[in-house]
């Protein structure tokens, strides 16, 4: 009766909606107008139609003929990928990189190696260490002239070494015409031994956010520079302290000293004498600006002691009791520019524009007014 009913309901709709509905029913297997064949499908009645999953949900496993490999990337497997990446890169060619090994001494023969491997033949080396800490024995860590050194920052590496038997050997590096650049530098040493940071041969030597500290023994001093050197230093700190007999912050025998934005100090009044710098040679000259200088100890002490031709002080800190700078040489003059001293002088000593601690004026003579 229902059927009936039904096909009634069709005549009684006229010929325009029996052939729409004949017309879906016709298409009751397409999909946008496309055939759909089941999963079980042959792939020859396959071609061309829409296939439907299989009860569980899947396409047939020989839907594609071949599918690509998923290890490849555009035809070219992962080596391939990087060997071509790193064709785009810069390689080093005379830098050399020198990473923790293991132990702080182990790290420390594995600098040495990679030094001793470098060919200064073919030109400027420079050497760049990972952040650690590297102990470089009982012997100086020699970088010969054109091999610079550059770490990741003074306090994040470390080339450390235990005291030396004498100033002039007792030194963590020791260095010829190069820069070291961000990086830590320590000398410990005991009882009847000495601690010296860097001594500088007759090159030029620049030190560029460097720190410095030498500790205890004899005699303690942060950098050396010896007879004929020259020597530039650039945002960097010097401490040497604790030492029985003297601390020295910078002692040289240089022809040049260039020091700007640097502190240099002698902490400890222990010792029989401190000089943040002890500068003596004749003939020679320097420029120091935006530092911090001071120096302690029971007996002689100074911020500066100067032998030589002249002298440059601007826009410093200079502190000492109860002298801050003396100048030596009967010949030479010490100029002081713009900068707070205290206390006082002694030697050819001339300022301008500067004040004690209490910010009182002292005259051309570096006397308080």
């Amino acid at each position: 009766m229902v059927i009936a009913a039904c096909v009634g309901a069709l005549a009684s709709g006229g010929p325009i909606l029996a052939a729409t509905v004949v017309d879906y029913a016709w298409n009751a297997d397409h999909v946008d107008g496309r055939d759909a064949v089941a999963a079980s499908a042959p792939t020859d009645a396959r071609a061309g139609k829409l296939v439907a999953t299989n009860s569980n949900g899947r396409l047939p496993s020989d839907i594609i003929a071949k599918a690509p490999d998923s290890a490849l990337l555009n035809g070219r497997t992962l080596a391939e990928v990087l060997a071509q990446a790193r064709k785009g890169l810069p390689k080093y060619v005379r830098t050399v990189v020198v990473g923790p090994v293991g132990t702080d001494l182990e790290n420390g023969a594995a600098l040495r190696d990679a030094v001793a491997a470098i060919d200064t033949a073919k030109g400027a080396y420079l050497v760049r260490l990972e952040p650690g800490t590297y102990d470089v024995g009982s012997s100086t860590l020699v970088l010969p002239t054109g091999v610079n050194l550059e770490g990741a920052g003074r306090e994040a590496t470390k080339i450390v070494r235990a005291g030396g038997d004498s100033v002039d050997t007792a030194a963590v590096i020791d260095a010829g015409a190069l820069e070291l650049r961000s990086v830590g530098v320590e000398s410990t040493a005991g009882p009847g031994k000495y601690a010296v940071g860097v001594v500088a041969t007759s090159n030029p030597l620049r030190l560029t956010n460097v720190g410095i500290t030498a500790t205890g023994g004899v005699e303690s001093v942060g950098v050396n520079g010896l007879q004929g050197s020259w020597l530039r230093f650039d945002q960097s700190n010097i401490e040497a302290r604790d030492a029985s007999t003297a601390n020295t912050g910078i002692r040289a025998q240089s022809d040049m000293i260039l020091l700007r934005d640097t502190d240099v100090h002698v902490d400890t009044c222990s010792a029989d004498s401190g000089f943040a710098i002890d500068f003596d040679r004749a003939g020679s000259g320097g420029f120091i600006k935006d530092a911090w200088l001071s120096a302690c100890a029971t007996g002689t002490r100074r911020a500066v002691r100067f032998s030589g031709t002249v002298l440059y002080i601007f826009d410093s800190l200079v502190e000492a009791a109860p002298l801050a700078v003396e100048s030596t040489d009967s010949f030479g003059v010490i100029k002081v520019f713009s900068s707070i001293l205290e206390r006082g002088t002694v030697g050819t000593v001339d300022c301008a524009g500067t004040y004690d601690w209490s910010f009182r004026a002292l005259d051309a003579d570096c006397v308080r007014t």
